[in-house]
């Protein structure tokens, strides 16, 4: 009788750790899409400079995330 108990208490140990394993990774994937929602819709100057947001060049282009310290964007720095 205690063995059968041992190996319930088992699987519901295991059970619960999967759970909590798989809403760990569904809260770490709810978390990145969000963040790549936000940065899509950051405003980009265009050469012509008209100012559209990143989503919108989706099918156009691929664009490149130029990333900056912000003490050099804080020198006024031109590219």
């Amino acid at each position: 009788m205690i063995k059968i108990l041992n190996q319930y208490t088992a699987g519901i140990v295991v059970l619960v750790a999967l759970y909590f394993w798989e809403n760990k990774k569904e809260e770490k994937q709810i978390t990145q899409i969000s963040r790549n929602e936000t940065l899509s819709r950051l405003p980009v100057r265009l050469s012509t400079n008209r100012i559209i947001e990143l989503v919108q060049l989706r099918d156009i282009t691929r664009p490149v995330s130029i990333i900056y310290f912000s003490s050099f964007m804080s020198t006024n720095h031109i590219l």
